[in-house]
């Protein structure tokens, strides 16, 4: 990949989803993002009955979405080109191995002293939860908790039509010490956990979805400054 030019302003939003904003790049490889499931979709939705009954979600993506599987590696920015790169709901889908070589990636593409936002599915305070209801015993009640903890580790994901567009579903699960350590691995440094809408990372109005489905951890690191 090239070298950047000077002065990065690049805000890149990896695994945009349904959730984007026109100034920041944002990439996105799913199933709504392929160009052969757009035509598909643009062919359904010329008959008005599937247009109107069609869930928002599958629509197109606007035009500065960057179709990029995000396991295509390197990915499509050059070298120290971004001042900051978010990432919800993402890396759940690869595994560790591959997240790993994500991560190394956006630490090349993020210039000295950038800013990285991951924000993952919390495996331990899905447990935690589960955990503090205590022993219900064998009743209904036990029923519902097992049902409850097993929406939030797939929920959606266990569908048909999830495991077939995203590889299976979710790959992997994260808790502080992983991501911590993930992403030191990768070079970050200044690694902190933040909460909802909280930290440096800007426009989390915007990106950061306001409905959780799901408990989810917020960690924001940084490439070290040159010197």
């Amino acid at each position: 990949m090239p070298e950047a030019a000077t002065q990065p302003r690049l805000k890149i939003n990896l695994g945009c989803g349904a959730r984007w904003k026109s100034t920041w790049s944002n990439l996105d490889g799913g199933s709504r993002a392929k160009r052969l499931w757009l035509r598909a979709l643009r062919t359904l939705r010329a008959i008005p009955v599937v247009d109107r009954v069609l869930p928002a979600k599958f629509r197109q993506y606007p035009k500065d979405v960057v179709v990029w599987d995000m396991l295509r590696l390197p990915l499509p920015y050059p070298t120290g080109s971004a001042s900051v790169m978010f990432s919800q709901y993402s890396f759940e889908y690869t595994r560790t191995e591959q997240m790993q070589a994500v991560l190394d990636d956006c630490w090349r593409i993020l210039a000295p002293g950038g800013l990285i936002r991951l924000c993952q599915v919390d495996i331990a305070e899905i447990v935690r939860r589960y955990s503090a209801e205590g022993d219900v015993g064998p009743s209904p009640a036990a029923l519902e908790r097992a049902r409850r903890f097993l929406e939030c580790l797939g929920g959606e994901h266990t569908k048909l039509s999830v495991r077939l567009l995203h590889g299976g579903g979710h790959q992997q699960l994260f808790d502080a010490p992983k991501l911590e350590w993930m992403l030191s691995q990768a070079g970050f440094t200044d690694i902190r956990f933040v909460s909802f809408h909280e930290g440096e990372c800007p426009d989390l109005d915007v990106l950061e979805a306001t409905f959780e489905p799901v408990p989810l951890i917020r960690v924001e690191a940084r490439v070290p400054d040159a010197k």
